[in-house]
């Protein structure tokens, strides 16, 4: 039972997976020393053309699959052959071998190639991808972009406008001044809204709760990573980060479920498979004050509470 040890502690069947390591004893020997050499555990397992054991870091991160192949038939028939594949390998593709995978007869020589070209998965190498989805999440507070007021005039106000300036001329817009008021009004409206979206901007630079919502390679799903996150200009820093299965059993319980009652209660939100019911897209939520953002499937999508409230 030494392969015990390296199942994950966030894999929910764990009696299932070591039968499954029982089982195929070369896979199971291959991914504990995958797991000993690169500080890893064994999340889940796969039956597709070969037999799959998936990794994560002890965050709980995906760290790639491990893949063993034994040829029963055919003309590779007795062959055997180990695969990896990660999410930092990045070779030339040859073979027929997809650029993203490492494959080697022996465990061996696949802990060799990984160490050589520096495809460690770390949890601190996935955590600078993850910032850039949480850059997103800063971003949907729109502080940093350039101000568009929506200031609408036909040619002839704009020319009376230029009269009155430059000529004290008044009289040129006095036809539309009605107008006027109503362009002024909406830039005063606006003027305000950017100092609203600055001043909560800076509340969430200086100090947020970040979850990630990504998905779970291990128990087919969704998982939640919660750490706390700054912004100072374009630097992004995360705390340590803890991987739960359910934000249930998290310190956020009461949070999520305000999140997932407001989320729940817009008209124009589908429904999405998360516990906070959130949609993926770049937004801030100014009723329930949380941000939320992401960049690509491959990575989380984050979702900011700041430490502050208004």
């Amino acid at each position: 039972m030494i392969m015990k040890k390296y199942i994950s502690q966030y894999q929910n069947d764990k009696i299932g997976f070591q039968a499954f390591l029982d089982q195929n004893p070369i896979l199971a020997k291959g991914a504990a020393e995958m797991c000993a050499q690169f500080n890893l555990s064994m999340g889940a397992w796969r039956l597709h053309s070969g037999k799959t054991v998936v990794f994560v870091t002890p965050e709980g991160f995906d760290a790639g699959t491990l893949e063993y192949d034994y040829r029963h038939s055919g003309p590779n028939k007795g062959k055997h052959s180990f695969q990896y594949v990660g999410p930092f390998v990045s070779k030339e593709k040859r073979s027929g071998i997809a650029r993203r995978t490492r494959e080697a007869s022996k465990i061996t020589g696949i802990i060799s190639a990984v160490t050589k070209n520096g495809e460690i998965p770390k949890t601190s190498r996935i955590l600078e991808k993850e910032k850039r989805s949480l850059s997103y999440a800063f971003g949907a507070l729109k502080a940093d972009q350039a101000p568009h007021y929506g200031i609408e005039m036909s040619q002839r106000m704009m020319a009376g406008l230029l009269v009155a300036v430059f000529e004290k001329n008044y009289e040129s817009i006095e036809a539309d001044k009605d107008k006027y008021l109503l362009e002024y009004n909406k830039y005063v409206a606006k003027v305000a809204s950017i100092a609203d979206s600055r001043k909560a901007s800076k509340r969430f630079y200086e100090g947020s709760t970040a979850i990630g919502i990504a998905q779970d390679n291990l128990n087919q799903g969704v998982c939640y990573f919660v750490c706390t996150a700054t912004k100072l200009n374009d630097t992004i820093v995360m705390s340590d980060v803890t991987r739960y299965n359910s934000l249930r059993d998290s310190p956020l319980a009461s949070e999520a479920a305000i999140i997932r009652t407001y989320m729940q209660g817009k008209t124009d939100n589908p429904f999405l498979d998360n516990e906070l019911n959130m949609r993926l897209a770049d937004e801030y939520h100014a009723d329930i004050d949380v941000a939320c953002g992401y960049s690509s499937s491959t990575e989380a999508f984050w979702v900011l509470i700041p430490n502050h409230a208004e």
